[in-house]
């Protein structure tokens, strides 16, 4: 299970960092233009890696139970 996270955290990277070189060459953005939109990113996938690992927990606790 968390190979499987790590490989959807990866694979959002992948299309983010695809994102963020097209735009830099559609747009002519300077780097800490990129450099913020990596770091916003990076903070967007910890977020949701968490909550999924918050509901992950939740999942098993209530399996637990039963």
């Amino acid at each position: 299970m968390n190979l499987k996270l790590i490989g959807i955290i990866i694979a959002i990277s992948v299309v983010i960092g695809v994102a963020i070189a097209v735009f830099e060459h559609l747009l002519n953005v300077d780097l800490p233009t990129t450099v913020i939109a990596g770091v916003a990113a990076g903070v967007a996938s910890a977020i949701t890696v968490s909550n999924m690992a918050k509901k992950k927990k939740m999942s098993q606790t209530n399996h637990s139970s039963d």
